[in-house]
């Protein structure tokens, strides 16, 4: 969707923020359908065409009318007028640019759903059930997907003597359409110029489009949206409904259960069928009782496994001559507990083609967990036994649309897997089980309960001990910022329902964690002694070698690419991290150790000025820092850079010594890098020339209102970055070293990273002056905001001038205390804030 056309819309959204999400998606959704809908079939009124907006509404309301039910709603909210102005700016758009196309309607709803689907995604203890379960489980098809899996299956059909109009074409997930749009783009390009033979084999084609959808209000702008492509392609409103079907928000098994599917099989035409979809992802994990117990008995193959179930009810729709294509998970090729499910679809539909997407597959799933396939079953006696297997899993999102739609047929395109680098996998018979114990950790049976943050609980109440759970990306060390309730031998987690204690005896010998979470690279930690392992920060007992050498080949590059041959999951297991291939040298070599040695001491130091880690004490850091600021920031941006950089050089040494160890040259060293990210320290470009602007607002960019690094960002080949100067390296391709020269060249002239190191330092002396310097050891207190300041200025004397002469828009600092430090304060505490502004009172409080 055009970033302009999106514009008008979010602005009304803005002004309906307290509506709930139907009302601003479908409600907005079925105002945008209707302007298409009157636009495509204008006429020769070309340049100011006159709608029939009564005509217009009527017809969409007949095809959707709890959406239109919602656009009442608006309009009863008093948003009138703006959604007339958002109707005449978005009419002069499209006249103007004539920019709309058969995904505008998915492309909004994606737009407007993404701020609900983070917040029910983020409920990550609760089970998923309503419509939670159905923006959870939603993720459109994206138009190449859909054109490959049309044109591979359609051939198939084609060859037995079918004319491909004349197929069937259903979709049981059927989302926003995008499937079935494909296909009714794909069926109507060849028509000829006639309107009447236009329309007619339009209509043809619609009618021969099924569609079924859980969400009953999918099944409204699915069918909205492919009036919407009949009217572009023809001029006219179709003479025929679409043929989608709905299901109840409340009955979670849907098209799972054939006692929910008598309308649908009734209405299916007759001819070839083709079932083509994108079947709902979620584990049995998330899902709520009654959903789960249903798969567990009419799906036992399945193991509980959601999409594994949807397969196999679409195989059962399957007559002689049929296809089955799907956009499916990896997972359904390669977990052994789906063993059983994989024979019983071979002996009902062949394999005929399949591509291996892997992650990255999806444009608009940043950070996604989802490792995908493109797969056509055919049920024919005559199938071929040998099918055509292929992958696409090593190149970024843009390569493999264009190698994709550049074959055109699944069948077409060449594998592109290297084999050379997986022979290394199996030339090693040593894998790193041999080596060391990757275990699994303890499941609490309820996090929100169990598990805090170290501010939340004093050090007193010794129950609640230090807990690896993952949180996110950290290489050597970090993430030290969880408590679990666990009590001396896990007994508090044992009380728990539904909680599991694993390897408690095993928590004092093990020397290494790290994030069971692996969309992002592998990323290894030194464990605390002090630390407990949960299930998502699990652990690893070294059985030779040194552990620092150990935690060096695990942070490697290599690694997280060897790992990504042999893991169809994106959650790393015990498993298959002990499948790993390894070389036993490795966990003794002394430089190895010492470098590994190298990066954990460098990552604590930078870590060490930082708010909230577990060894942090205000105090000493302001009894350190009694410099005027310029001086201050000068110093801490020289030391903090200096530091990644020098763990960034390590690393470098690091990969090199493991790439050495495996006997991988310079050439295949190269392919996997382009697979999962170069090494920051290998960046050729020493030379480019940067703005201060660019340098200012690029390095800022990756820093958290604490000083930390802000996570988050993508990077080449899927894997995270560790620190602000290695993200900003690898998404400018120049140099660190380079980068590190230019920051320091001048810092004063940094004013955006100059305002950070600033607001950090006026926050921590404010949390010092409340009585706050170890991140557990405090109590309540509370002061008059007058009365802060006054101590703020004996602690931190150029605060305020400071704060006059920077980019911030306060001139004061009780201005600032007032509006900026609620803010700054949050995000610094991971939205768990203990700093409370009342009245002129500003306090510290558990909450």
């Amino acid at each position: 969707m055009n970033d302009k056309l999106a514009n008008y819309f979010n602005r009304l959204i803005d002004k309906a923020g307290k509506l709930d999400f139907e009302e601003r998606a479908f409600g907005m959704i079925f105002i945008l359908a209707v302007i298409m809908l009157g636009w495509s079939t204008r006429g020769n009124k070309k340049t100011d065409p006159v709608f029939d907006w009564n005509q217009l509404y009527k017809y969409a309301e007949s095809l959707a009318p709890k959406c239109f039910v919602l656009v009442n709603k608006l309009n009863q909210r008093h948003l009138k007028v703006e959604i007339n102005s958002v109707i005449n700016n978005t009419i002069d758009y499209i006249k103007t640019t004539n920019n709309i196309g058969i995904f505008t309607l998915s492309d909004f709803y994606l737009l407007v759903k993404e701020e609900h689907r983070k917040s029910s995604t983020n409920k990550s203890s609760e089970k998923i059930s309503g419509t939670d379960l159905l923006h959870k489980t939603q993720f459109f098809t994206e138009p190449y997907m859909a054109e490959a899996l049309l044109l591979s299956s359609l051939k198939l059909i084609e060859d037995k003597g079918v004319e491909k109009k004349d197929v069937v074409i259903i979709d049981p997930a059927v989302g926003a359409a995008n499937i079935l749009l494909s296909a009714f783009d794909l069926l109507t390009t060849d028509v000829v110029n006639s309107d009447k033979n236009k329309t007619q084999q339009a209509t043809q084609v619609l009618n021969n489009l099924v569609g079924y959808d859980l969400d009953p209000m999918m099944k409204e702008i699915a069918s909205l949206s492919l009036a919407v492509a009949f009217a572009i392609k023809t001029g006219h409103l179709p003479s025929v409904k679409p043929k989608i079907l709905g299901g109840e928000s409340h009955n979670s098994t849907g098209f799972l259960d054939s006692n929910n599917c008598h309308e649908l099989e009734s209405i299916i035409p007759e001819g070839s069928r083709l079932l083509i979809t994108n079947p709902p992802f979620l584990g049995k994990r998330m899902m709520d009782a009654d959903l789960r117990e249903f798969i567990k008995t009419k799906f036992p193959s399945c193991r509980g496994d959601m999409c594994a179930s949807f397969i196999m009810r679409c195989s059962e729709l399957l007559r002689e001559g049929d296809v089955l294509a799907l956009v499916h998970q990896n997972t359904f090729f390669h977990l052994s507990s789906l063993e059983e499910a994989r024979k019983k679809l071979q002996s009902i539909a062949p394999l005929a083609t399949s591509v291996t997407l892997g992650v990255g597959a999806f444009s608009a799933l940043s950070g996604e967990k989802t490792n995908v396939s493109l797969s056509v079953f055919e049920k024919s006696a005559a199938a071929n036994k040998t099918p055509i297997l292929t992958s696409v899993a090593d190149f970024p999102y843009k390569s493999k649309q264009e190698i994709i739609q550049t074959a055109r047929l699944i069948q077409n395109i060449k594998n592109l897997r290297s084999h050379e680098i997986s022979s290394h996998i199996k030339n090693y018979t040593d894998n790193y089980k041999s080596t060391a114990h990757p275990m699994q950790g303890s499941s609490t049976g309820n996090n929100d309960e169990m598990i805090r943050y170290l501010w939340e609980k004093p050090s007193s109440e010794s129950d609640w001990v230090l807990a690896s759970k993952g949180g996110g990306y950290s290489r050597w060390w970090g993430l030290n910022r969880f408590l679990v309730y666990w009590g001396k031998n896990g007994e508090r987690i044992k009380e728990q329902p539904g909680s599991a204690l694993r390897n408690i005896d095993k928590q004092k010998t093990t020397q290494l964690v790290y994030s069971d979470t692996g969309s992002s690279g592998l990323n290894v930690r030194i464990k605390r002694q002090d630390q407990v392992f949960m299930a998502s920060g699990p652990g690893i007992i070294v059985l030779e070698g040194d552990a620092y050498a150990h935690l060096a080949f695990l942070n490697s590059r290599l690694a997280t690419y060897f790992l990504r041959k042999i893991n169809p999951k994106l959650t790393v297991s015990a498993g298959y991290l002990g499948k790993l291939p390894f070389n036993k040298e490795i966990a003794k070599n002394k430089q190895l150790a010492s470098l590994g040695s190298t990066c954990v001491e460098l990552k604590k130091d930078w870590l060490s000025s930082r708010l909230l880690s577990a060894d942090t004490d205000i105090s000493t850091f302001l009894l350190e820092s009694t410099e005027d600021f310029d001086t201050y920031f000068s110093n801490s941006l020289n030391n903090d850079v200096n530091l990644e950089l020098q763990k960034l050089k390590a690393e470098g040494l690091i990969e090199n010594e493991i790439m050495k160890s495996f006997g991988i040259g310079k050439n295949l060293r190269e392919e996997v890098w382009q697979n999962v990210s170069f090494p920051s320290h290998f960046i050729q470009n020493q030379h480019m020339e940067i703005s201060v602007q660019s340098l200012d607002t690029g390095f800022s960019r990756y820093i958290a209102p604490n000083l930390g690094y802000k996570n988050g960002v993508k990077l080449p080949g899927g894997i995270s970055a560790d620190g602000p100067l290695e993200a900003f390296a690898l998404t400018t391709s120049i140099n660190p070293e380079k980068l590190a020269e230019l920051l320091l060249k001048d810092p004063a002239s940094l004013s955006t990273i100059k305002l950070l190191y600033l607001e950090d330092k006026i926050h921590k002396v404010i949390l010092h002056v409340l009585g706050f310097n170890h991140v557990r050891d405090w109590t309540a207190s509370e002061m008059k905001i007058n009365d802060i300041l006054g101590n703020l200025h004996k602690l931190f004397p150029d605060a305020e001038s400071s704060l006059k002469s920077s980019e911030s828009p306060y001139n004061n600092l009780k201005d600032w205390a007032t509006n900026r430090l609620s803010a700054i304060h949050n995000q610094s505490f991971w939205g768990c804030p203990i700093l409370h502004l009342k009245d002129k009172h500003i306090g510290l409080h558990r909450q």
